[in-house]
């Protein structure tokens, strides 16, 4: 499930994201994600009251905060997203993040720290970089970006991480 942050508006170019993003209200934003996860944990085919979460770019700094605010929440997958130190020792969540190598949102310096601040919390996390990359990579609606070889394999580590993380006692 993904939750309509932008009730209904898409951005087809960088520049409408970006203005978008910058009126897009985090509390509001936070009622609509949880209001999703509500609604999926009372209807959906839960099993084991675990929720695995994937975000890309934006959404990977939601599925960071959303760590911290719901304990049902046991695996994330972000793409190129980084957070500042939190406290991660609050998360019940394991995670994988996969980043580009060359990357104007996100530096590597940024990856490093958030992969050891989460590990030293005794978080279980593995990161990925993929070399001759850059963001949106996965994306294949972005083919100025997007690399299939790094996105398959991507998008296989994910599956893996997921079905392990999620169904482990």
């Amino acid at each position: 499930m993904a939750p309509d942050l932008y009730g209904g508006h898409i951005a087809s170019t960088v520049g409408q994201a970006e203005v978008l993003c910058s009126k897009l209200d985090r509390n509001e934003a936070f009622g609509k994600i949880n209001a999703t996860l509500d609604y999926f944990l009372r209807e959906g085919q839960l099993r084991g009251g675990k929720l695995g979460v994937v975000g890309f770019s934006m959404g990977g700094y939601f599925a960071l905060d959303l760590t911290l605010m719901r304990r049902e929440v046991k695996a994330v997958v972000i793409f190129y997203a980084t957070s500042p130190t939190r406290q991660w020792n609050r998360s019940g969540a394991s995670y994988l993040g996969h980043f580009a190598e060359k990357d104007p949102y996100e530096s590597a310096a940024d990856v490093v720290d958030l992969e050891k601040s989460l590990i030293s919390a005794g978080k279980n996390a593995k990161f990925y970089t993929y070399p001759g990359t850059g963001h949106w990579f996965f994306e294949n609606d972005r083919q100025d970006a997007y690399n299939s070889t790094a996105s398959d394999l991507a998008w296989k580590r994910s599956l893996e991480f997921l079905r392990t993380t999620l169904s482990e006692n």
